[in-house]
Formats: structure tokens, C-alpha cells, sequence
């Protein structure tokens, strides 16, 4: 029996690799469709013919479609897109050809031939400023480029479902961190500065509070989602349930390092959007699929902690 084909857009970057490195460990046959503007070959599983790296853009209508007639996956995760908040907001038309038109040729594609189901990475992103946990049911109000681009993907696949019949999982990631970051988010940017052997950190806003997921939690339960849902469209937050301040990051690292680090407000380095808390409720999914987070915050930065040193940082 031939494994089952699963169609990952996004699979060369830090999130879409780690979930193609679980895809392929647990026996299916994994097609990569990536750009590689921000993510890397390098990270993809080496093993023969089972993941399959098709560089190509989502915003080629032609190109994605070529793919899925090719492979007919019977999963599909897409999760190409931009969203490097700064990013976003400093370049909003490429932000929306990736992430909303990008999205559309993907669901085109799948219309032609549907899978079995479709798998979106959407973001906490849509949701409104709120200082508690934040519940699916919670009317989205992006703030920001990268929400507002989100949102529209997520309308898109909506009415995709409504068309198809096709099994849709809007999956709502929080912060994700771990091994192999592409984007100089605020956990990898502590890590490059700390390679340098100075104690002092130069950052932006200290108060900000986020909710930090491991990699390989979130892939758990990108997996979970696509293995275990069986009709309609539902949204799913994907996070660990608790919030951290970027103060209380530092203070994470410090306490591995078994150091102390000095911090250095930087004004270039503040967002002109910065919500104040952004944290998960994830009773959903863990009532939906029994998934929960199970790193610790602490011990997935330790583990960075002793990658960087044996990478010689």
C-alpha cells in the first residue's frame, strides 16, 4: 500500500519543516511547495522520495495548480505565507498577494481536486486586543497587516467550505518558538544577540505579553487536526494557555544560562502596533483531540540554550 500523499505549502520554513520531519516519521509521503524566500532546504527530511521539495510561489495560480493535479494530496497544510509582523506592515501588497491571493490559488487547486481534508495556518492575529485568554468564539478585529491578510484566507477558506464540502481547519497559532527559526521573532533574536557571549540584550517593549508554544506541540497538533476532523469548518487556537512577558523571556533565558542579562531599550526596535497581552484559551482542541502542550517553556529554551552551544555560540 502506497503512504498517503500530503501536500505542504510552507514546508521549508521553521514551522512547515518540523511538521514535515512528523508527516514523514509517521509514514506519509510529504510535497513541499515553497519558495524558499524565507524558508530553507537544508531543513527538509533527507529520505528518499518520501519529501519531495517543488520550489515554486503561491501567488503562480498555474504552478499550484499543477502540483495538486500531479499528487492529488489527501491532505493538505497551508501554511505559506509572510508573517513577520514588521515585515507586514512595512511591505502590506506583498503581504496580501502571499496571504490572501496565494491562498486563493491553493483553494482553487483544491476545488479541481479536493482533498480530504484542508488544514489553514491562520494566527491569534485576528483577534481583538483583550488582556485574558482569548476563546474561538471571540469576533475577530485584527489590528495589524498580517491579521487583517489572515482573516481574509480564513473568509476564503469559509466560503471554500461552504462550495467543496471539503473537511476545514482554521488553526489559530499563538508564538510559536523552537529549533530552526526563520524570522527574527523575539525568542531567536535573544539567541543571535546571546552568540555574540555580551549579557546585555538590546530590545523593544518590554511588556508585551505573549503565549509561547513549542514547534513540536503545535506540529502535534497540526497533525491531530488534520488526522482527527471530520466535517463542517472549525477554528482551533493552538497555544500553551499561559502568557509571558518579553521581561519574563529574559528572565527564562537568564535563569537557564544561570546568569544575569542586562537589558537595553532599543527605540528602533518598537512595533508601531503592539497589543498589550495576546494569550490562548485551548480548552477546544484539547476537549476536540485531547492534544496538549507538553514543553515546558523552560526546558524548550534550555534545549536552544544547548543547541547554541554546540553550535559553538
Amino acid at each position: 500500500m502506497s503512504p498517503e500523499t500530503v501536500l505542504v505549502t510552507g514546508g521549508a520554513g521553521f514551522i512547515g519543516s518540523a511538521l514535515c520531519h512528523a508527516l514523514v516519521a509517521g509514514g506519509r509521503r510529504v510535497i513541499v511547495f515553497d519558495d524558499l524566500s524565507f524558508g530553507r532546504a537544508d531543513l527538509l527530511p533527507a529520505v528518499n522520495g518520501r519529501c519531495v521539495l517543488l520550489p515554486g510561489d503561491l501567488r503562480a495560480a498555474d504552478r499550484v495548480a499543477d502540483v495538486v493535479r500531479e499528487f492529488r494530496p489527501r491532505r493538505v497544510y497551508h501554511l505559506g505565507a509572510i508573517h513577520f509582523i514588521p515585515y507586514c506592515n512595512a511591505h502590506p501588497e506583498d503581504t496580501l498577494e502571499i496571504n490572501v491571493n496565494g491562498t486563493r490559488n491553493v483553494l482553487a487547486a483544491c476545488r479541481e481536486f479536493p482533498p480530504d481534508v484542508l488544514v489553514l495556518a491562520s494566527t491569534a492575529a485576528v483577534y481583538p486586543v483583550a488582556e485574558g485568554p482569548i476563546t474561538e468564539d471571540e469576533p475577530p478585529a485584527p489590528i495589524d497587516v498580517y491579521g487583517r491578510t489572515k482573516l481574509l484566507a480564513e473568509d476564503l477558506c469559509r466560503a471554500f467550505q461552504g462550495e467543496t464540502g471539503v473537511p476545514t481547519v482554521l488553526a489559530r497559532f499563538f508564538n510559536a518558538f523552537g529549533p530552526h527559526e526563520t524570522n527574527p521573532h523575539l525568542v531567536p533574536d535573544i539567541l543571535l544577540q546571546l552568540r555574540t557571549g555580551s549579557d546585555v540584550l538590546r530590545l523593544g517593549n518590554l511588556e508585551p505579553v505573549r503565549d509561547y508554544v513549542h514547534v513540536t506541540d503545535l506540529v502535534a497538533a497540526l497533525i491531530g487536526l488534520g488526522d482527527g476532523f471530520r466535517g463542517g469548518l472549525d477554528a482551533f487556537n493552538v497555544g500553551s494557555g499561559r502568557g509571558r512577558s518579553v521581561r519574563e523571556v529574559v528572565e527564562a533565558f537568564a535563569a537557564a544560562m544561570g546568569r544575569t542579562l542586562r537589558i537595553v531599550q532599543d527605540p528602533d526596535r518598537l512595533r508601531r502596533t503592539d497589543r498589550p497581552a495576546l494569550v490562548s484559551d485551548i480548552a477546544k482542541i484539547a476537549r476536540t483531540t485531547g492534544w496538549r502542550p507538553k514543553v515546558a517553556f523552560e526546558t524548550g529554551i534550555a534545549q536552544l540554550l544547548a543547541d547554541l552551544g554546540r553550535a559553538g555560540g
